[in-house]
């Protein structure tokens, strides 16, 4: 895959996106079907800096935005740590769902306490997938 899709608003754009990605399905139908839901991949991306890049790429900015693989492997967080700048930490989304509720941002802080409270379940499978992966303490010392 050379590029993803993403919605994105030029005209507001936030501090960061927090994208929770599924394993990838053959594009059909999932009409009647269920789909568990399945977080595989989660990325972080600076808002404004994704946005001036595409920009700069010459790519419109739109519903259907094509972003660039380099793009999505450096802002991966989980299940690798490919991002030297954002450490994924149940702190991290916590502050960041702070941030998006303080700002009126709901969706987006719907997003980040989905995660936060998923933590638990995020480091359980950290743990059984045998990769090696950091220690990351719980939030306010609990696991």
């Amino acid at each position: 895959m050379d590029e993803g899709i993403l919605a994105l608003d030029q005209e507001s754009v936030p501090d960061y996106y927090l994208v929770l990605a599924g394993p990838r399905h053959l594009p059909v139908s999932s009409r009647g079907q269920t789909r568990p839901w399945l977080i595989s991949s989660v990325y972080l991306f600076k808002g404004p800096e994704l946005i001036k890049s595409l920009r700069e790429g010459g790519v419109k900015i739109n519903v259907a935005t094509g972003v660039r693989k380099k793009l999505w492997e450096a802002a991966e967080i989980y299940p690798e740590q490919r991002s030297s700048e954002f450490v994924l930490s149940r702190e991290l989304a916590y502050r960041l769902y702070t941030i998006c509720d303080r700002k009126k941002r709901a969706s987006e802080a719907l997003s980040y306490n989905a995660l936060v409270q998923s933590w638990p379940e995020i480091t359980r499978l950290a743990r059984e997938s045998g990769r090696p992966h950091a220690q990351q303490a719980g939030l306010f010392g609990q696991e």
